[in-house]
């Protein structure tokens, strides 16, 4: 069905799994550990520094969180914020169990415009090599910087979790290009450190892309053929298949909030949400928000199975900073049980999808 509306749950949005490493972990990853037998320091700054001061630009396709060509297929209960695309093909299952907030394109022009931009981007992101650092194998126990990095085969994140760190640059770009496949093995992590955003890494795969069981992972995927996520990876960011597809397993997926979109002319105000009181031990939790223009806005708490429990603001708001708070009560007025809930934030036409978690243990 073209266009199918489904607004039953939102998950993730920024929903932080991964913690930052530790002490002993940061001096350990002072530099970066030789790749390939390539020992280079990407904090160094290259000679030329264009390619990663400017992002990919994925036109329309900046609104999927999942794109393929062929299928998507979903077991169990994964949760998708964003819109899910098949093109050419027409063809999703697995929804329900799975839930999605967004809406389907099954062979729609959406979806094919869609496709069409991901090629575009998919070109461009591959075509990048001024100042590229040479990579190869595995990535995992690595701190790097911003840069563009390029591996003429594989990729891997495994033996260790890998950490970028934007080094205090909220607009930093990761960019990692390889001429196969991207590996997460079970349990690993790519973590964001020092403002790093999902929302600008890249990950140009010239074969398939498998995100390993239990694994978190940030940053838009641009395959040339299919993604797999394993059973309960998360991903923070986007899966694009351009010629095969999209497989998942009870995951967790949501595009990255958008950063900039909106933001005032005179930078005052972005758009961002926090969370205070977190986890809940006695009384209310306050979700704090800015707003760079105004807008309608919606902000409801779901449960970790879906249901809607409660919405706490529905309205259209002018652009500042703005709080609402949540008593641990459902819509009838009833305490709900220690859990794991989640605050969806949402701004109607900037297109701003945020997702805070929340833990009660009162």
């Amino acid at each position: 069905m073209l266009g199918l509306r489904v607004a039953s749950l939102a998950v993730l949005g920024w929903l932080f799994i991964a913690s930052a490493p530790s002490a002993a972990e940061r001096q350990l990853n002072a530099g970066v550990l030789p790749v390939g037998g390539i020992a280079k320091r990407p904090q160094q700054s290259p000679a030329n520094t264009s390619y990663y001061e400017s992002g990919v630009p994925l036109g329309s396709t900046s609104t999927f969180a999942i794109l393929a060509a062929s299928t998507v297929t979903n077991t169990g209960a994964s949760v998708v914020t964003g819109d899910i695309g098949v093109s050419p093909g027409t063809t999703v299952t697995g929804f329900p169990p799975g839930t999605l907030i967004g809406t389907f394109h099954l062979g729609d022009p959406a979806a094919a415009q869609a496709q069409l931009d991901l090629t575009t981007a998919y070109n461009d992101a591959a075509g990048r090599t001024a100042g590229a650092i040479a990579v190869a194998g595995n990535l995992g126990g690595q701190t790097l910087a911003p840069g563009l990095y390029k591996s003429t085969t594989s990729l891997e994140v495994s033996t260790g979790d890998l950490t970028l760190d934007a080094q205090g640059d909220p607009n930093g770009v990761f960019l990692f290009e390889m001429a196969s496949t991207l590996i997460t093995t079970t349990g690993r992590r790519v973590i964001l450190a020092g403002g790093a955003q999902a929302t600008n890494v890249y990950w140009q795969v010239g074969s398939s892309a498998t995100l390993g069981t239990s694994s978190v992972f940030k940053g838009n995927i641009l395959a040339q053929a299919s993604i797999t996520a394993a059973t309960g990876a998360a991903v923070e960011g986007r899966l694009l298949a351009r010629t095969g597809g999209v497989s998942l397993d009870a995951n967790v997926v949501s595009i990255p909030a958008n950063n900039t979109a909106g933001v005032n002319p005179n930078g005052k105000v972005p758009n961002r949400v926090s969370l205070t009181s977190n986890p809940l031990r006695s009384g209310s939790a306050t979700i704090r928000f800015g707003l760079a223009m105004a807008d309608q806005v919606d902000i409801t708490v779901y449960d970790v199975g879906g249901r809607e429990l409660r919405s706490l603001e529905n309205r259209r708001l002018e652009p500042g900073e703005h709080e609402v708070s949540w008593d641990g009560l459902d819509s009838s007025g009833r305490s709900v049980s220690r859990g794991l809930y989640f605050a969806h934030v949402s701004y109607a036409s900037q297109r701003f999808v945020a997702t805070r978690k929340l833990t009660i243990i009162q």
